[in-house]
């Protein structure tokens, strides 16, 4: 339709929004309430997002759903009963793309690697040597996880030795972080083993990022311990809290901009771990600074 593509999750869409209180709006309010529910938030995510881009589409046209469906799509019964069964009851077995990629899916990859181009040194020179790692992770048992972990330390402390400037510790740290993240989606380290090495390197990689002063850097950082779903991430908010004023500025202007992100993607819990971020980093500004970055 003037060149605007419809699927058929698109149809059964249109086709409920004509039945619901405040059409696709109503139905996008119904799921960010199921979103909050474990069992079915994955489900409703990618229902939201689904429902956004219909939208954005839907204004591109400037048309309302009435208005895409033909008269025999808005009569039909068939198409209704069929729409309540696929959206309301049994979920997006086959996605689109929208579906596929939800804000949180994208925001939390984004998190793991999507700032590394813009480092001094790319961090992905060093995947190769923890990808073999990553696969091992897969298939690891408790009992090897300890032997895991301190494969990883090993990769990072002798390749830091080959190392030659600042900037390449950088990298080698915060690739390393990744694969840490990436393992621990497969892993039961319930003994702890791979919490401290990721604190060990973290420790490192913080005192390294302080010495870069590069502004993605910090962007980064932010970003990661913002997404560490395994809370393996300790000493960012210190960090904040002592850092310099001059540093300080355009961290906090970050920190807004990604504040300002996940509220309007209405992810709850990044957003309260982002703010406290911020709490953290006002202790590095003198007040009166405050009201001029927010």
């Amino acid at each position: 339709m003037n060149g605007v593509a419809f699927c058929h999750w698109d149809r059964w869409l249109l086709r409920l929004a004509l039945d619901t209180h405040n059409g696709l709006a109503g139905m996008r309010a119904e799921f960010r309430a199921r979103s909050k529910k474990r069992n079915e938030s994955v489900a409703a995510e990618a229902l939201i997002a689904q429902i956004d881009d219909l939208q954005a589409r839907l204004s591109a046209l400037a048309m309302t759903p009435a208005e895409v469906l033909d008269g025999e799509e808005r009569a039909s019964e068939w198409l209704k009963r069929k729409a309540m069964k696929r959206v309301w009851r049994d979920g997006p077995h086959t996605k689109t793309k929208a579906m596929m990629n939800p804000p949180k899916r994208m925001l939390a990859q984004r998190a793991l690697r999507g700032h590394w181009a813009q480092f001094p040194v790319n961090p992905a020179r060093y995947e190769a040597l923890f990808a073999p790692l990553i696969r091992d992770a897969q298939t690891c048992e408790w009992s090897g996880v300890s032997f895991l972990a301190h494969t990883i330390e090993g990769v990072v402390e002798r390749e830091s030795r080959r190392a030659r400037c600042t900037y390449k510790l950088l990298a080698l740290h915060r690739c390393a972080l990744t694969a840490i993240f990436e393992c621990m989606e497969h892993v039961d380290d319930s003994g702890s083993d791979m919490a401290m090495v990721c604190a060990s390197i973290e420790r490192s990689y913080l005192d390294l990022t302080a010495a870069s002063a590069w502004d993605a850097v910090f962007v980064d950082m932010l970003e990661l311990h913002i997404w560490d779903d395994y809370n393996l991430l300790e000493s960012v908010e210190s960090f904040l809290r002592a850092m310099p004023e001059e540093m300080a500025y355009p961290t906090a202007r970050a920190l807004a901009r990604i504040i300002a992100e996940l509220r309007a993607h209405e992810l709850d819990y990044q957003h309260d771990r982002a703010r406290r971020l911020r709490s953290a980093l006002f202790t590095s500004i003198p007040a009166e600074a405050l009201d001029v970055i927010e």
